[in-house]
């Protein structure tokens, strides 16, 4: 499967995952984890007694998942009725009754949280139990849940997701991409909700000195460098695969455009390369439209700052 093909079953997994609540969600979990590990066992509830607060388990690793899945994982309401779940079905079902013949050393409360991630009030019920127990007890997100689905093969994906289309056959305007994914989340996200985000390379003034970039670039990075922050919201959600996609994505444009400029002046090389990523982080329709501008400059701005782009004056 090539990265335009994984784009695509990524979208059309999001979307299943975003529309299942319920049983429907924990029918999709128990096909994945029954695809993605081989131990992996579905514990069925039977009669009055139900499933015993478990989900399935690995039983070799003491490993156990209890499945949440409400319609509105934001709710004030939903995130009280999650802690509780968690709370009583571990103290009162799962560990009484488990851990009477298969130790537990990792609890997973697998919430269906549709790429909102987790909250105060979960990681720290969960914090709770695991310094009291002496276990490892945290949640199970989507941003989780993707990258079971990435290790499954070709033909799993496709039967977790039905049949892809080809490529070719999408509208030649409709942006599948991970890239895509983030400059919509970016757009979507108020400005008062941007944040400066952590730099990885200790002083960006002398990289960008170091890298030769005029006054204009240097503004433009300074200036997104205040919204990184939004980048780091969207990673914090989601999965190593996407993580890692945005990485080759943002390097290889950098890589390309050293090819592209191999023979230009040093004086002027780093802008034009600095130009050519943007053009390339952009969609092609939305280069003069100042929104998208600002959302490739952010985007530029965090990889810029993770080293991702552009040489570190270290090296």
């Amino acid at each position: 499967m090539n990265r335009e093909e994984k784009y695509i079953a990524r979208l059309m997994f999001e979307n299943k995952v975003l529309k299942a609540n319920g049983q429907v969600f924990e029918n999709l979990f128990t096909e994945m984890m029954t695809y993605s590990r081989p131990e992996f066992v579905q514990i069925k509830p039977y009669g009055n007694i139900g499933d015993r607060g478990n989900d399935g388990y690995e039983r070799s690793f003491g490993r156990y998942f209890q499945i949440y899945a409400p319609e509105n994982p934001t709710y004030k309401n939903t995130i009280a009725k999650a802690v509780d779940k968690l709370t009583e079905d571990f103290e009162e079902k799962l560990l009484p009754h488990w851990g009477k013949f298969c130790e537990l050393k990792e609890f997973h409360f697998v919430f269906n949280d549709k790429r909102t991630g987790s909250n105060f009030n979960i990681e720290e019920a969960l914090t709770n139990l695991a310094e009291k127990h002496n276990i490892q007890a945290k949640a199970f997100l989507y941003r989780d849940l993707e990258d079971e689905f990435f290790k499954l093969t070709d033909e799993q994906i496709e039967a977790v997701v039905g049949f892809l289309p080809p490529p070719s056959s999408i509208g030649i305007n409709i942006d599948y991409s991970i890239l895509g994914d983030v400059i919509e989340h970016i757009l979507s996200t108020p400005a008062s909700n941007a944040q400066a985000g952590k730099y990885v390379v200790p002083d960006p003034d002398e990289k960008i000195r170091f890298n030769r970039l005029t006054k204009q670039p240097a503004a433009y990075l300074s200036y997104a460098s205040f919204q990184v922050g939004i980048i780091d919201d969207y990673l914090s959600k989601s999965s190593e695969f996407t993580k890692q996609d945005l990485r080759e994505v943002l390097s290889g444009f950098y890589q390309n455009g050293l090819s592209v400029y191999a023979n230009t002046d040093k004086n002027t090389k780093s802008d034009l390369i600095f130009f050519y990523i943007l053009e390339q982080v952009i969609p092609e329709i939305n280069t003069k439209i100042r929104p998208y501008h600002e959302a490739g400059l952010i985007i530029m701005a965090n990889y810029f700052a993770a080293c991702d782009i552009f040489e570190n004056p270290t090296i």
